[in-house]
């Protein structure tokens, strides 16, 4: 680049400078005690191409030199922080772009990252819990080593505080397989023999005829109690966290639902023989659980059978009452979920604590609401969808009341974490995947196909069922084998009244055990609702399609989704 016959920009040029006076020499930049000398024809290549000459005799002879940025590089600085625009700013701003680039851009400050789980985004965070909950399945599924899993979680947390992020996501994969390893291989199993003794019930008793079968705790390990006949009834009347005295007889799981039930941490089948000495839990928090439930059942005891089974689904989760029938109605129409207390059941329950908890400060608040969520999942005997809800209402919480609150995806990521460190066998559950399939879709995918659909009230109802239908797809297509595409119009018909009763249920039905003349009066305004939901199922399990219609629809409805989303890209192309 020949520098003498170079033009000067623009703004270099929109003055005439005369030429110094005779005597004075033809000086560059001046500055307090010296002159550096320039080219008087051309501008220099960069910031430190420049040659120190003599000062002049005029001059004083202490002078020092000091580094002093060229005008051009200064003025360039400036105009680049002035916003742009269309006046004369935007136009010296082009003219000074040749320069700009000559001498390079400025340097920029350092990003500096937060440690820890801070240091990631949203989809950092997403792909980070994706990748723990693979290494918690690939650590159950490989068994390559099976230690005590609390140290190795503990050390992953704190790594998780403070590390950096390469270092988290080494500490959380780690932490995953030895935590699938421990669960899966790191039990003994014992073999055939007598179990009897003091049986603590995990889950409420189910009976099916003349067979009621509950989860038990003997000596820290867990069996499925199988009783029929005479004992099946005494076995019956227990409830989740009363003890038993039993004697049976244990062995391994086997067959289809031996998987099932260890991903529940059930280590076999115990067949009991006699049922004695039924006692109260040890836990105040059980016991008070057990009660209420009682007197939730009791309110709704003025309905008829299938609407009060109905109703303790949807408020508590417990279907033991419903029919194989109901249950496969609510599969059919994509309505089982709202027999699976999810996040929905503890929205609406700090709804109603909503005013008692606003007469509270910040930190006594988040100690009542955490208390009222964890109070809530023993009462619906920890479920995955609720304990998986209930994950993020902490969180969320927490973040909130520290100052720094993160949006519902990373929410959800975390979440999914700290309920993986706490019971790895999640990692398994086929509920678990399902909510957080569900939640994902709701969080990813609700303003997207908001956009695309458009903003009528009808886009509104239909949006957040397509959502989460999206994201519960791959999780029911492997293991249910179908995705019931009659959920979008039967979702939108039944979720909104559904909400009134989970909103209403639970204040009416200790309203009536309170003042029983007020129990016919629960009856008439929440059994139109519950036999609304109950017909909306029935119908649509019974019109919906199956097989190859079922998935041509669904097809047929992807086609116009696709094709929305192409032209609105097409549209941002063109425009940007």
């Amino acid at each position: 680049m020949n520098h003498h016959s170079a033009p000067l920009p623009a703004i270099a040029t929109n003055r005439r400078i005369p030429p110094p006076a005779a005597g004075i020499p033809r000086t560059g930049i001046t500055g307090n005690a010296s002159t550096r000398s320039t080219n008087d024809s051309a501008p220099p290549t960069g910031p430190s191409i420049t040659q120190a000459t003599p000062s002049p005799t005029t001059h004083s002879p202490t002078a020092t030199p000091i580094a002093v940025t060229p005008p051009r590089r200064r003025t360039a600085l400036r105009v680049a922080r002035i916003p742009p625009g269309t006046g004369g700013n935007a136009a010296r701003s082009r003219s000074l772009s040749a320069t700009a680039e000559e001498y390079g851009p400025a340097p920029l400050p350092p990003v500096h990252r937060g440690r820890g789980l801070r240091g990631f985004g949203t989809t950092g965070l997403a792909l980070l819990a994706a990748a723990g909950w693979t290494a918690v399945r690939v650590g159950g599924a490989t068994a390559v080593f099976a230690p005590t899993r609390w140290p190795v979680v503990a050390v992953a947390v704190a790594t998780c505080l403070v590390g950096r992020r390469a270092v988290v996501v080494g500490a959380v994969i780690g932490a995953g397989l030895a935590a699938g390893s421990a669960a899966w291989h790191g039990v003994d199993v014992p073999g055939v023999g007598e179990c009897s003794g003091m049986a603590v019930l995990r889950t409420d008793p189910e009976s099916r005829g003349a067979r009621t079968t509950a989860v038990v705790e003997i000596d820290g390990r867990r069996w499925r109690a199988i009783a029929h006949g005479r004992v099946s009834p005494r076995l019956a009347r227990a409830s989740a966290g009363e003890s038993v005295l039993i004697e049976a007889t244990c062995a391994p799981g086997r067959g289809r639902f031996a998987r099932m039930d260890r991903v529940r941490h059930v280590l076999g089948t115990a067949s009991v023989t006699a049922v004695s000495e039924v006692s109260r839990p040890v836990s105040r928090v059980a016991l008070a659980s057990n009660r209420l439930r009682r007197a939730l059942a009791q309110g709704a005891s003025s309905m008829d059978g299938e609407n009060r089974a109905l109703f303790m689904g949807l408020i508590i989760g417990d279907d033991r009452a419903q029919t194989t029938e109901t249950i496969a109605a609510f599969r059919g129409a994509g309505l089982a979920h709202l027999t699976a207390v999810s996040g929905q059941n503890i929205t609406y329950l700090l709804i109603l604590a909503g005013p008692l908890l606003a007469l509270l400060g910040r930190w006594p608040r988040l100690v009542v609401g955490l208390g009222l969520v964890g109070w809530f999942v023993v009462l619906t005997r920890a479920e995955p969808s609720v304990v998986r809800a209930a994950a993020m209402a902490m969180v969320s919480a927490l973040t909130v009341s520290v100052g720094s609150p993160i949006n519902g995806r990373s929410v959800l990521a975390v979440a999914v974490l700290v309920v993986l460190a706490v019971d790895p066998m999640l990692a398994w559950s086929v509920g678990f995947a399902l909510s957080v399939g569900a939640t994902a879709g709701l969080a990813w995918l609700s303003v997207p196909l908001g956009r695309l659909v458009g903003s009528s009230r009808m886009a509104a109802v239909l949006v957040p069922t397509l959502a989460a239908q999206i994201g519960t797809a791959p999780v029911s297509l492997v293991v249910f084998g179908t995705l019931p595409v009659v959920g979008l119009v039967a979702n939108p018909l039944a979720v909104p009244v559904a909400g009134v009763v989970m909103t209403l249920g639970i204040p009416l039905s200790l309203a009536a055990v309170v003042c029983p003349p007020l129990s016919p009066s629960v009856a008439v305004v929440l059994e139109p609702a519950l036999s609304w939901i109950a017909h909306v199922a029935a119908t649509a399990s019974r019109v919906g399609p199956r097989g190859w219609p079922n998935a041509l629809l669904w097809c047929a409805l992807a086609v116009p989704v696709l094709w929305r989303l192409r032209r609105g890209r097409a549209a941002v192309h063109a425009t940007g």
